[in-house]
C-alpha cells in the first residue's frame, strides 16, 4: 500500500504535467536539429521570431502561448522553436526569413522553406486561425503564392492571397493587388473598389476613373475624411513609385485625374500632408497656412491639430500668431481641454503672460470634468508666476 507521501508526490508530478503541458511546448535545439526533427516527422516547424526588448512579444508569450486550446493544436501539429533574432543564430535566419517586425511568426518546412508567415501580436484565437492556415496546404501563403505564379488568377485565390500576405506584413500584396486591379474591367464589384482604395498606384488606371464615378456613393459609405485619405493615398503611392516627379507635375496630374469634389482643396490638402510623410518642415507651414488660407476649417480638432503642430515645430511669431487664431477658433467651435490649452501656450510663445494664464487656469479646469490629465498644464501655469 502506498504511503500518503508517496501519493501526493504522485499527485504534485501530474498537477505540474498537467500545468506544464497546458501552453505550447517549445525547443530549444540548434536549427540544423530542429530542421531534421521537422523532415523527419512531416511537421512544420512554427518558429517564434522575437527580440528580447519586445513588449508584444512578451505579452504574446505571456497571454496566447500559455493558451491550453492553442497549445493542444500547436503541440500536436508543429514542433514549436523559439529564437532570439538578434542572438546567436538568430540574426543568420532573421535575414534569411526576412524578419522586420517582431514578433514575427514563421512556419517553414524540413527543407527550410517558408510556407506561411504572420506578424505582430495576437489572441489565441487569432493565433489559431493562422495555425489553421498554415497547415492546410489551400491557405498556405508559400502554395498561393506559387500558384499565383503559375498563372492562377482565379478572384477567390487572388484575393485570399493578397489579404494572406498583407497581414504578414510583406510588401507584395501591393504588387499582386495591383497586377489584379490591372486586369479587371468589371469595376462595379465591391471586391474590386475594396482592392482599388486599399492598394490602388495609378490614378490614371480604369479602377481610378470608376473611383471617380462612385465618388458620392462611397462618400456616403466610408464618410469625406475616410474617403479622402484613401484617394490622396493613391497619388501618394503613385508619387513615391515615381521618384523626382516634380510637385507641379503631381497638381498637373490630379487636375486631369480627380475629376470629383473640389479639386484645388483636394490639392492644397494633398500638399500638407506630402510635406509632413517627407518631414519638410517649411514645405508643411507653408502648405497649412495657405490651406487655411483658402479653405478655411470648421473642424475643431483639425484646428487645433494644426495649431499644436506649429507650436512644435516654429518659433516664428508670423506662424505662432496663424496657429493662435486656429486654436481660438477651435475653442469657439468646441471648447475642451487640448484645445483650450493650445491657446495658453500660443499666448504664453508670443509674450502675452496674462492671456496665458487665464487660459491654462481654464484648461485645467476643463481637465477637472474630463478626466484628462493637466500636469503639463500646470507645470505650464507655474512657470508663468
Amino acid at each position: 500500500m502506498q504511503s500518503f507521501k508517496s501519493i501526493v508526490l504522485l499527485l504534485c508530478i501530474a498537477l505540474s504535467h498537467t500545468i506544464f503541458a497546458q501552453g505550447i511546448e517549445f525547443q530549444h535545439d540548434p536549427w540544423a536539429e530542429t530542421l531534421a526533427k521537422a523532415e523527419k516527422s512531416g511537421k512544420l516547424i512554427f518558429l517564434d521570431a522575437y527580440a528580447s526588448w519586445c513588449g508584444p512579444c512578451k505579452m504574446l508569450t505571456r497571454n496566447t502561448f500559455t493558451d491550453a486550446t492553442v497549445g493542444k493544436y500547436f503541440n500536436k501539429n508543429f514542433i514549436a522553436a523559439k529564437i532570439d533574432m538578434e542572438l546567436g543564430e538568430g540574426p543568420e535566419l532573421a535575414q534569411k526569413y526576412g524578419v522586420q517586425a517582431y514578433p514575427t511568426l514563421l512556419f517553414i518546412n524540413g527543407k527550410g522553406e517558408l510556407v506561411h508567415r504572420g506578424v505582430g501580436y495576437m489572441t489565441p484565437e487569432q493565433l489559431l486561425e493562422l495555425g489553421k492556415a498554415a497547415a492546410n496546404p489551400e491557405t498556405q501563403m508559400g502554395a498561393m503564392i506559387k500558384r499565383y505564379e503559375a498563372g492562377t488568377l482565379n478572384p477567390e485565390l487572388v484575393l485570399s492571397l493578397i489579404n494572406t500576405l498583407e497581414a504578414a506584413g510583406d510588401d507584395r500584396a501591393a504588387t499582386v493587388a495591383n497586377e489584379y486591379l490591372k486586369k479587371q474591367t468589371d469595376f462595379s464589384k465591391a471586391e474590386n473598389i475594396e482592392l482599388a482604395l486599399r492598394f490602388g498606384n495609378d490614378p490614371k488606371a480604369s479602377y481610378f476613373k470608376q473611383l471617380m464615378k462612385e465618388y458620392n456613393a462611397l462618400l456616403k459609405e466610408l464618410g469625406e475624411e475616410m474617403l479622402f485619405a484613401k484617394i490622396q493615398d493613391i497619388y501618394v503611392r503613385y508619387h513615391v513609385n515615381n521618384e523626382g516627379l516634380a510637385m507641379a507635375d503631381m497638381d498637373k496630374l490630379i487636375r486631369a485625374t480627380y475629376t470629383s469634389g473640389d479639386v484645388n482643396f483636394f490639392i492644397a490638402k494633398f500638399h500638407v500632408s506630402w510635406a509632413a510623410q517627407n518631414n519638410d518642415t517649411d514645405g508643411f507651414l507653408n502648405a497649412v497656412t495657405e490651406l487655411m488660407q483658402k479653405f478655411p476649417s470648421s473642424s475643431a480638432d483639425e484646428l487645433n491639430s494644426f495649431a499644436w503642430a506649429f507650436h512644435e515645430i516654429s518659433d516664428d511669431p508670423k506662424h505662432l500668431k496663424n496657429a493662435l487664431k486656429w486654436a481660438k477658433k477651435s475653442v469657439e467651435l468646441q471648447e475642451q481641454y487640448a484645445n483650450t490649452d493650445t491657446v495658453a501656450v500660443l499666448f504664453g510663445e508670443l509674450g502675452d503672460k496674462k492671456e496665458a494664464k487665464k487660459y491654462a487656469q481654464r484648461a485645467i479646469e476643463l481637465a477637472k470634468i474630463s478626466g484628462d490629465d493637466a500636469s503639463s498644464t500646470e507645470a505650464f501655469l507655474e512657470s508663468l508666476k
